[in-house]
């Protein structure tokens, strides 16, 4: 409204700046045709292992696409998608999709309904279908264009399940038999505005503008090459010599000197990361935090603040909502428990947790998080309670928590996008909630069901935030500390570029002189 008002007092102004924005010049483009990234860890697979879906998202884009929302979540839409329409059953237990005819495959061939049909039915190739509401065994080409894809049941969820899922030539795969279609270059072929030329596993990997992409792709970018540095400072003195032009996951420290305009010819771009630096509750009758008086009195003991700028280094931002804000009406809510030791205490007492009393802690040998355990560890000694710290490499500690239950809580991360409904579903096993717990969770899990069955927005938004406000006072199942970003550094002459998510677009992009 004040930029309307200004308009109408300042017309003259106005007109003088719309002159003035008519006659501007865009910036002049480099002759610079290569953008080389730096990416620490290897990328095993195009897909859904480490590293992977980045990748994916510059040669194999999803069924629908990727898009932000204004709040900041995340999701899938048929704008720019190889999805022309589609139509939902009456019963929503299946929709048909009506594909475009006109996107041609790395490999030489036209992407069909055979495509879509096969990619969706070897999801297993790419990644876990746990938790996946996909009927696979229900999956059919109506014709060459048209593709009728069946789900376990009706549930909002199943947009997303189904927006996800990576294709790719069913023609190429078949040619190459088995699992190295995703790991070589001469084998992997999809649809995207890049197509991979050459992959050294562990080292780089090579990539070359695909110029039928069926969206177009005005990018001056003809080359992109993906370099593994696990090296931090490595991949930031690359950058300042101009051996990289853009750093994914680079370290905290390098942004903040970035933010503070150490370096003028390095940028910093960011979106919401789909994760959250969280502490995860267990819910095993046979855990100290079955009770919620427990876990209520852990989240008032410790200083979450103090926890987000001394463990984890200002990174991220300080978690705002109760899980990820890439979920759907995920709103930033009042803290409802700021530190208070002297309520911590009283609630441990009030559950038969004595003064000497121990809580078992898990966690992966990540730096911020095992700096925010000992964080944690001395704000229970301040109301009594001594903690145990198991810790060990991401495989153990992952062993610990999802295959015993002598442990009481554990600082990890996790996330998604779409509903909080589904997130927690997924989760409710896999950490002893639900039939193991002592609390009656009843009313959690209908919520959940009632959250996933309503297709009307409005509807699901207020049962939401009905869910969330129960979810952190009452039954108090997480607390989380830190929302992630998907942060990059990048040379300030390379223009046009977006991230949503782990998805990055480069058809714009160039480099300015």
């Amino acid at each position: 409204m004040m930029k309307r008002r200004a308009a109408l007092i300042l017309s003259t102004a106005l007109a003088c700046t719309m002159a003035l924005n008519v006659c501007a010049e865009e910036p002049e483009k480099s002759s610079k045709d290569n953008l080389v990234i730096a990416m620490a860890g290897d990328c095993q697979q195009i897909g859904y292992a480490q590293n992977g879906r980045m990748v994916a998202s510059l040669t194999a884009p999803t069924l629908l696409n990727c898009v932000q929302t204004e709040t900041g979540s995340y999701e899938y839409v048929t704008e720019n998608s190889i999805v022309e329409s589609y139509e939902w059953t009456e019963d929503n237990t299946h929709i048909v999709l009506k594909l475009r005819e006109d996107v041609p495959m790395h490999d030489g061939t036209m992407l069909d309904a055979y495509d879509v049909v096969y990619s969706i039915e070897n999801t297993d190739l790419l990644g876990s279908v746990n938790g996946i509401n996909i009927d696979f065994e229900n999956i059919e080409a109506v014709d060459d264009y048209t593709v009728d894809i069946g789900f376990l049941s009706a549930r909002i969820s199943n947009w997303k399940d189904l927006g996800e899922r990576m294709i790719f030539s069913k023609e190429a795969y078949e040619e190459c038999g088995d699992f190295d279609v995703f790991t070589t270059s001469d084998a992997f072929a999809s649809y995207g505005p890049y197509r991979v030329t050459d992959w050294v596993a562990g080292d780089t990997m090579s990539f070359e503008k695909f110029d039928d992409y069926f969206l177009g792709n005005d990018s001056t970018i003809n080359t992109i090459t993906i370099r593994r540095i696990d090296e931090s400072t490595v991949a930031m003195m690359e950058l300042q010599t101009g051996g990289v032009d853009m750093i994914l996951y680079p370290a905290q420290s390098d942004i903040d000197d970035v933010k503070a305009g150490v370096y003028e010819n390095v940028k910093y771009q960011t979106c919401p990361g789909l994760y959250q630096q969280l502490i995860v509750f267990n819910l095993d009758e046979s855990s100290a935090c079955a009770d919620v008086r427990v876990r209520q009195a852990i989240c008032y003991a410790i200083d979450k603040q103090a926890m987000w700028e001394g463990a984890f280094e200002y990174s991220g931002t300080l978690a705002e909502t109760v899980a990820s804000q890439t979920l759907e009406f995920m709103e930033p809510m009042e803290d409802p428990y700021p530190q208070d030791l002297e309520k911590a205490k009283e609630l441990m007492e009030e559950a038969g947790l004595t003064e000497g009393s121990t809580l078992t802690v898990c966690v992966d040998n990540d730096t911020y998080r095992t700096t925010a355990v000992e964080m944690f560890k001395n704000s229970m000694s301040q109301i009594g309670i001594n903690v145990e710290i198991k810790t060990g490499d991401n495989a153990s500690y992952l062993a610990d928590v999802t295959q015993t239950v002598d442990w009481d809580l554990e600082f990890g991360k996790s996330g998604s996008m779409g509903s909080i409904a589904k997130w927690l579903e997924g989760w409710w096993i896999v950490f002893h909630h639900g039939d193991t717990a002592s609390e009656d969770f009843t009313e959690c899990l209908d919520m959940i069901n009632q959250i996933l069955s309503t297709y009307d927005d409005s509807e699901r938004e207020e049962l939401t935030k009905t869910f969330a406000e129960k979810f952190t006072k009452e039954w108090c199942l997480t607390y989380p500390i830190r929302q992630d970003e998907y942060a990059t550094l990048v040379n300030a002459k390379l223009e046009g570029f977006s991230l949503a998510g782990e998805q990055l677009n480069v058809t714009g992009a160039y480099f300015a002189e």
